[in-house]
């Protein structure tokens, strides 16, 4: 079971699904909506990289904001 990127444009994300069926109908349900969240989580994060600012420092109100760069964070 896994979701994986297979392609990757500006506008666009191709993720390939892998599902594998086991159990009964309930667990095989459980199984396909855990691996579409997987996927759905892929494609919201490439989504927001496109989104993220570049890291250099901003100017509001004569206050200067800076930023710590891309944090790696535990999920």
């Amino acid at each position: 079971m896994t979701a994986k990127i297979t392609k990757l444009s500006e506008n666009k994300v191709e993720i390939k699904l892998t599902i594998e069926f086991n159990g009964n109908m309930l667990e095989s349900e459980e199984i396909i909506q855990d691996e579409l969240n997987k996927a759905g989580k892929i494609a919201t994060e490439e989504l927001l990289k496109k989104f993220d600012t570049d890291g250099s420092n901003i100017s509001v109100g004569g206050k200067k904001f800076y930023s710590k760069g891309a944090v790696k964070k535990n999920t």
